[in-house]
């Protein structure tokens, strides 16, 4: 059976074998980077008490971290052959897959894929650390506060890369088109000497909760609640419904001015998306390097007409609003450490570039090696996040602003960027491990 098939018949049969992770996010809450999921889809802040509460239980859970693995290591190298012997071990014995295994033994980022094919193995090389858990109860690295790459996400990436249909992995926090009819409806009767505030709150009434789309992976994975995390919270951060945990990242309502009062037609819409330079490899290949590796935030300006309907990126983008695209880009790296979802939201993206790679350059038929047990790893389920709350900003003109906001991660893209540096063969000749050890450093 050839290797896409065979992907592709698991996605269908959605993994029968099962294998469990340890409590590092513990999905039975539905909580991920300081939100929750409610049975029926509604995104939602947890209470600042239930996540110390959370954040306590899991740094309790974690196992020892093994002695050679207490230091940061630049470079890193991680066996996928060894990561998926260990998850099939797991599976066998009915055990959680080891936290070192799950954590991708500390990796922060992924710069390096190395295919191996004498050994039938791929190996990710990066800057690694120790780790503990972080104040969202995600795990973040001990030296720089970088959060830790997960094996859960990569396998997300690499299964959903070979699907047939190649696009990007996206998500999109919108209000309905009922709800903008009822804000337009609103709008009409609003006056000059109206309360701002009590506006604003009026507004979120009218117009209800915001639809939430998850596009191009699997909603109830944890890579997509990343998605919809991160994009949830720079909604909060944009609108000032609370305030970063880094200086210098105001709301877009300090950049912003109007000259009339009232809702707009035209609403901000901001969204995260890759920050990488062109992917180098060797003359052969087989090895490949992944140069930038950040998150920007792009900008646009959507149209509402008066049946609701949007038309997206149909209106003039403000200054203002492209202003505070620039400072959340700007600021993005520090707020990663800050607010660790955001940092896992980079990770998931360097994911998605590495398992689109692998499949668009036939790794693992090269190498012999399907990685079954990873690529048919059983991930865990959340719930399906489905709306928000809607949020309406007021700005110092007393113009009242809902807005957009959504993730956009297109890993063929970066793909086509390519470029040959042939002293780059010279890496995989570095790369050995110790029998019995998925990395070495």
């Amino acid at each position: 059976m050839k290797l896409r098939s065979l992907l592709l018949s698991t996605a269908i049969a959605l993994l029968s074998a099962t294998v469990a992770f340890g409590q590092y996010y513990n999905n039975d809450s539905n909580r991920v980077g300081g939100v929750s999921i409610d049975a029926n889809g509604l995104v939602n802040n947890v209470q600042k008490s239930e996540s110390v509460k959370l954040v306590q239980a899991q740094q309790a859970a974690l196992q020892p971290i093994a002695e050679d693995l207490q230091k940061a290591s630049p470079a890193r190298k991680i066996s996928l052959k060894a990561i998926n012997e260990a998850v099939a071990k797991a599976k066998a014995n009915g055990q959680t897959v080891p936290d070192a295994v799950a954590f991708l033994g500390g990796l922060t980022k992924i710069e390096f894929v190395v295919a191996l094919p004498e050994q039938n193995d791929i190996v990710l090389i990066g800057p690694a650390e120790p780790w503990k858990i972080g104040n969202d109860g995600s795990p973040v690295g001990t030296v720089t506060g970088a959060p830790i790459m997960l094996l859960e996400d990569l396998a997300t990436a690499i299964h959903t890369c070979a699907q047939a249909q190649r696009g990007p992995m996206s998500c999109s926090i919108d209000p309905t088109p009922e709800g903008m009819k009822n804000l337009h409806a609103f709008a009409s009767r609003l006056t000059p000497n109206m309360n701002p505030a009590k506006a604003a709150q009026r507004i979120e009434q009218v117009v209800g909760n915001q639809s939430v789309r998850v596009m191009g992976v699997n909603p109830t994975t944890h890579f997509a609640q990343v998605m919809v995390s991160s994009d949830y919270q720079m909604k909060q951060i944009s609108m000032g419904v609370r305030p970063a945990a880094v200086e210098n990242l105001p709301p877009f309502t300090k950049f912003v001015e109007f000259n009339s009062t009232g809702a707009q037609n035209a609403m901000p819409r901001w969204w995260l998306a890759p920050n990488y330079g062109a992917v180098l490899r060797d003359q052969s290949g087989l090895t490949w390097q992944i140069q930038g590796g950040s998150v920007k935030t792009m900008c646009e300006a959507d149209f509402y007409a008066g049946d609701g309907v949007r038309q997206q990126g149909a209106a003039k983008v403000a200054s203002g609003y492209q202003k505070w695209a620039d400072v959340m880009t700007d600021r993005y790296a520090d707020l990663s450490k800050a607010e660790p979802v955001f940092g896992q939201l980079r990770n998931c993206m360097d994911s998605a570039v590495v398992g689109a790679l692998i499949v668009k350059e036939n790794m693992m038929r090269k190498v012999g090696n399907a990685f079954t047990d990873v690529t048919e790893l059983t991930l865990s389920e959340f719930n399906e996040p489905k709306e928000v709350p809607c949020m309406a900003a007021v700005n110092k003109a007393r113009r009242v602003t809902i807005v957009c906001g959504g993730v956009d991660i297109d890993p063929w893209l970066i793909l086509n960027n390519v470029q040959v540096k042939a002293d780059l063969k010279s890496l995989s000749a570095n790369v050995e491990f110790e029998e019995g050890s998925f990395y070495a450093n």
